[in-house]
């Protein structure tokens, strides 16, 4: 949401690949990026459980296929329209949590393609095959969550203000 991307999300959606979105804790105008993203990550560290199943709720209805709220210490939740999955996070003693969410996204992301790629015609919602993909792909995103959250600065290169 900080791309100044929305504009051309119509165009990007229209070649084919999947989009990713980043809401972080701005969940304004998903009516207007939904219907063109395939996942969307939202940083829900400051709302209960329900209010974040009620967000993924109604972001889905607003059309976004894929929602992954993550929510710190909490860990993170999926919604893809049909269940919810729960993946509690790999507590560490954390240096720094800047670029968890990022983190999560990103070894998700890779995991998760990677299935789809792998093996799209077993990635059906109802089979056993993608959701076990799935909750691998929640795991490698609490997985390299929680290294960044062993870096300062999330890059290893913090600075003190």
């Amino acid at each position: 949401n900080n791309s100044h991307f929305d504009s051309q999300l119509a165009k990007a959606a229209a070649t084919g690949v999947p989009l990713s979105y980043d809401f972080s804790g701005q969940w304004t105008d998903e009516e207007r990026v939904a219907p063109y993203a395939s996942y969307v990550f939202l940083s829900c560290g400051s709302v209960t459980s329900e209010e974040a199943r009620g967000i993924c709720r109604n972001m889905h209805e607003q059309g976004c296929r894929m929602i992954i709220a993550t929510r710190g210490s909490y860990g993170a939740m999926l919604f893809d329209g049909k269940d919810f999955y729960e993946q509690p996070p790999k507590l560490v003693e954390a240096v720094d949590t800047l670029g968890a969410g990022d983190s999560f996204a990103t070894a998700f992301l890779l995991s998760f393609t990677e299935s789809l790629k792998r093996a799209p015609e077993r990635m059906k919602k109802d089979s056993g095959f993608y959701r076990e993909e799935l909750k691998k792909a929640m795991v490698q995103g609490a997985e390299f969550a929680s290294k960044t959250c062993l870096v300062r600065g999330a890059f290893g290169h913090g600075v003190t203000y």
